[in-house]
């Protein structure tokens, strides 16, 4: 598969999650619950971590940490 199939591929994969999401409350409400829970440790000072069993799961914990420090995640 040449680049652009590859790239093409990811965004149906990001697409369709995207839209699994939009389609399912609960789960909104799930993430919304999290959202305010980790932001409201930050305003009062605390402390969140994040873990992983396995690399690639570490790696993704790694990297929303760095986000989060550094203030590359938007609406927070």
């Amino acid at each position: 598969m040449d680049s652009k199939g590859i790239i093409r591929k990811r965004l149906a994969q990001h697409r369709d999650i995207i839209e699994q999401i939009l389609a399912d409350e609960k789960l909104q409400d799930t993430i919304a619950q999290i959202t305010d829970t980790i932001v409201t440790c930050f305003k009062y000072g605390g402390r969140v971590y994040f873990c992983g069993n396995g690399v690639s799961i570490r790696q993704r914990a790694e990297q929303l940490r760095k986000k989060l420090k550094y203030g590359t995640v938007t609406g927070i």
